[in-house]
This record gives C-alpha cells, structure tokens and sequence, in this order.
C-alpha cells in the first residue's frame, strides 16, 4: 500500500461546505476529490480545466475594489494633491533621489 501524507489548505469556510455537498452527492469526499484532481494533473502534466479571468470583471469593479481597500487603510479621504505627492516620492525613491 502506498504511504499517505497529510496536505493542509486554507479556504474559505463557505466554499468548503458548498464543495462537501457537491461531492457528498458524488459519493465522495473532499480527500478523494482532491486525491483525483492531483492524478488528473500528474496524467496531463497540466491543469486539468484552463484557467480564465473572472467573467463580468470591469474596471468598475477594479475601482470599486480600490474603494473599498482605500477605506479599510484608511486613506480614502486623500486629495488629490496628497495622491501626486505620494506617487511622486515613489518615483524619486525608485530613481534614487530621496
């Protein structure tokens, strides 16, 4: 019998719930889905599905995206010149001429 060892992953609480229905409706469970996604990826020296961007992605949901992290860092009431100020110390640090 081949040795086993144990693969820890992170995700999301939700997801995991949603994926034992599924594959408890397949009759099995997440180990052996995740034991024949890796031998389906060995098999095809790939992954077995191509990845693809997120549909209905725009730059409105990049920019509320933005929006959202602006206001958890706390920086979301910056002005605009406090924005060019920013970018141009950063432009000065990566040319060196802090």
């Amino acid at each position: 019998m081949a040795q086993t060892t144990t693969v820890n992953v992170r995700v999301d609480e939700t997801v995991k719930q949603n994926v034992e229905v599924l594959f408890d409706s397949m009759g099995m469970n997440i180990s052996t889905a995740v034991n024949m996604f890796f031998k389906q990826c060995l098999l095809e020296e790939a992954l077995p599905f191509q990845p693809k961007a997120k549909r209905g992605s725009s730059l409105m949901d990049a920019l509320r995206e933005a929006q959202d992290q602006a206001i958890i860092n706390g920086t979301c009431d910056m002005t605009l010149d406090e924005i060019n100020g920013i970018i141009a110390e950063v432009r000065r640090d990566i040319r060196g001429q802090k």
